[in-house]
C-alpha cells in the first residue's frame, strides 16, 4: 500500500494464503492444539502448528523487504529507512521469541518499529501553507513524486494571479493576504475532488487524480468566471487576472521539474489569454534557466568560469588605460552562459557572492602580474554583495593580500538595482570610496533612471547604456542633453556598446570621456588583452 504496487487478483489471493492458514490454525485450535495447549495447572506449551505460523511471518517479511527494496524510488529517503527498520526489527523480535519464548520482545520491537514510522511521517504543519491553510509546495513535490513512478495519470490546473508583484508592492503584505485567504476559500469551496495548493505567492494548483471529476468540476470556466468579477479585500474591490494552465502527467510533463518549468513559463508569458496550452509557453526558456540555477551555485568550484577584458578607450588621452572584467561561463551542455544570463540568476540563488569574489582575486591578481600596463580594471558589484555588512573588510583584504592600490578597482553598480538602494548599501559604497576605490553607475538610462542618485551616490564615472546610440535621433537628443547634465555636475562620462565610428564620433562630440564596444575590441582572455595593449600603443 505505501508502496502504491497493485497486483491482479489472483496474486492478492495466492498471498492472502499463509495468512488465512495461520487464522484457521488459531480459530480451530480451541478443538484441536495445533498452535498451542494449556495444561491443568495453567502451564502454556507450544505446538508443532507454531512453526508454520513463524514460517508464514518469515515469508512475508522476506517478501515486504524484496519489494521494498526493488520500489525504493516509489518512496522518499526517510519513509524507506523507516520502512526497513521496520522489517529487520520487527523480524529480529520474531527470531528471539521463536527461539527464546520466555523473552517476550516481538511486541517491544513491533512497537519501536511504529514509533519510527511515526517520526518518519510529516506533520501537517510541514505541508501546509499557514496563511491560506492549503497545501504548500512541500506538499506538492511529494504527492506528485509519488505519482510517477506508478505511471499514474493525473492532471495539474496552474493558477497564476498576474498582478501578484504589482499589487504587493501597492497593497502591502496585509491587504495581499487577505486576497490570498479569499481566493484560497473560493477553490476549496468551489471544487470537491482536487487537492488545492498554494505554491507561491500569486500561484495556485488544483490535482485532479480522475479525468472525469475534473470535467464534471470544469475548473477552467469556474476560474475565469469567478475572476471575471472583483475581489472585496478591506472594502476595496481589486480585478485581478488569472492566467491558468492545464497540465496532464505523464503526458505533457513526466518529471517533477518539467512541470515547475512548465509553471515557470506560464508566470513568464506575455499572452493576454487567460487560458494558455502548454505548447505555446516557451518551456525551454525556463527549462535553461532551471539548468544555469545548478551550474551557478558550483561553478567556482568546479573551475568552470573564467574572466575577459574590454578594452576601455579613453577619448582625451588616445589610448586604453582601462577594462572592464567579465565573467565567461561555458558548459559543456548549454555552451556558452552570458554574463546577464548568469549573473541574474545568481543574484536569485545567492551563487553570486562566490562568483563576485572570484572575479575580484582574479583582476587583482592579474593587475599585480601586469602593472603598470594597465592602470585599473573595472569589476561588476551585485547589490546582493552590497548590502553584506563584510564587504568592505573582504575587499579591503583581498585587495591587500595582492598588493593592489584600490584606485586601480573600479566598481560598477548597475543602475536598474540600485533604484532599491538600502541604507546599508550605501554606507558600505562610502567607506570603500573613503580607501580609494573608485565607483561607477551602469547601465544608466535602462529601467528607472532616478537622477537623485546622481547628486546623492558618490558616483565618479556614469556609463550610459547602449539604448542611447540605437540611432534613433529622438534618443540621441535625449542622449546629448543628458550628457551635457553629467558634464555639469563634474561627472565622467562612459558609452559603452559602440559598434561603429558613426556612433563614436557622435558621442565624442557630445562629450564621452570613455568609449567602449566592439568598434574597439571585443572582451579578450588574459594573454589576447596584453597582446592587444602591446600592439595598440
Amino acid at each position: 500500500a505505501v508502496l502504491g504496487i497493485r497486483f491482479s487478483t489472483g496474486t492478492m489471493i495466492l498471498s492472502t494464503i499463509p495468512y488465512a492458514a495461520i487464522n484457521v490454525q488459531i480459530l480451530l485450535n480451541p478443538v484441536f492444539h495445533w498452535v498451542f495447549s494449556i495444561d491443568a495447572s495453567g502451564f502454556y506449551f507450544r505446538q508443532n502448528g507454531v512453526f508454520l505460523v513463524y514460517a508464514c511471518a518469515t515469508f512475508y517479511m522476506f517478501t515486504a523487504m524484496l519489494f521494498l527494496i526493488r520500489n525504493s524510488s516509489r518512496v522518499s529517503t526517510g519513509r524507506f529507512y523507516a520502512l526497513l527498520a521496520f522489517i529487520i526489527i520487527s523480524f529480529t523480535g520474531v527470531v528471539i521469541q521463536g527461539f527464546f519464548p520466555s523473552m517476550l520482545v516481538e511486541n517491544y520491537c513491533v512497537d519501536l518499529c511504529l514509533l519510527f514510522l511515526y517520526l518518519s511521517m510529516y506533520r501537517p504543519e510541514d505541508i501546509t501553507d499557514e496563511e491560506t491553510g492549503l497545501l504548500n509546495m512541500r506538499a506538492f513535490s511529494m504527492l506528485v513524486a509519488s505519482f510517477f513512478p506508478k505511471k499514474k495519470h493525473f492532471h495539474l490546473v496552474f493558477i497564476h494571479i498576474v498582478e501578484s508583484e504589482y499589487i504587493l508592492d501597492v497593497l502591502g503584505e496585509e491587504l495581499v493576504s487577505e486576497l490570498r485567504t479569499s481566493i484560497s476559500s473560493f477553490l476549496t469551496k468551489h471544487f470537491r475532488y482536487p487537492y488545492v495548493f498554494h505554491l507561491d505567492d500569486g500561484q495556485f494548483c488544483l490535482l485532479y487524480e480522475d479525468k472525469k471529476e475534473m470535467d464534471k468540476e470544469e475548473p477552467l470556466l469556474s476560474i475565469t468566471r469567478r475572476f471575471d468579477r472583483s475581489w472585496k479585500t478591506s472594502g476595496e474591490q481589486i480585478k485581478l487576472t488569472p492566467r491558468i494552465t492545464v497540465v496532464t502527467c505523464p503526458d505533457q510533463a513526466s518529471r517533477l521539474d518539467e512541470i515547475q518549468d512548465i509553471f515557470a513559463a506560464t508566470c513568464h508569458s506575455h499572452t493576454q489569454k487567460n487560458t494558455v496550452q502548454v505548447e505555446e509557453l516557451n518551456v525551454e526558456a525556463q527549462h535553461r534557466i532551471r539548468l544555469i540555477d545548478g551550474i551557478s551555485r558550483n561553478c567556482v568550484e568546479e573551475g568552470k568560469l573564467e574572466v575577459a577584458y574590454q578594452p576601455v578607450w579613453d577619448v582625451h588621452r588616445n589610448s586604453f588605460p582601462y577594462a572592464e572584467a567579465l565573467v565567461r561561463l561555458t558548459d559543456t551542455t548549454l555552451g556558452r552562459i552570458s554574463p546577464e544570463e548568469l549573473v541574474s540568476i545568481a543574484e536569485r540563488n545567492g551563487s553570486i557572492s562566490k562568483i563576485d569574489t572570484f572575479v575580484l582575486e582574479q583582476v587583482c591578481k592579474f593587475l599585480e602580474e601586469c602593472h603598470p600596463k594597465v592602470e585599473g580594471i573595472n569589476v561588476n558589484l551585485s547589490m546582493v554583495e552590497c548590502v553584506q555588512n563584510t564587504l568592505v573588510e573582504r575587499i579591503t583584504q583581498t585587495v591587500r593580500q595582492w598588493g593592489i592600490l584600490p584606485s586601480q578597482i573600479h566598481f560598477e553598480v548597475t543602475e536598474t538595482v540600485a533604484n532599491r538602494f538600502p541604507n546599508i548599501a550605501k554606507k558600505n559604497i562610502f567607506a570603500l570610496i573613503d580607501q580609494g576605490f573608485l565607483f561607477c553607475l551602469d547601465d544608466f538610462g535602462q529601467g528607472y533612471s532616478n537622477f537623485d542618485r546622481l547628486i546623492t551616490l558618490p558616483f565618479g564615472i556614469i556609463k550610459l547604456d547602449k539604448q542611447f546610440i540605437s540611432g534613433d535621433k529622438h534618443m540621441m537628443i535625449l542622449m546629448a542633453s543628458m550628457m551635457n547634465m553629467i558634464k555639469q555636475m563634474g561627472k565622467k562620462i562612459l558609452v559603452e556598446g559602440v559598434e561603429t565610428e558613426e556612433q563614436a564620433n557622435a558621442v565624442i562630440s557630445m562629450g564621452a570621456d570613455y568609449i567602449q564596444g566592439y568598434l574597439y575590441a571585443k572582451p579578450l582572455t588574459r594573454e589576447e588583452y596584453l597582446l592587444f595593449l602591446s600592439t595598440s600603443r
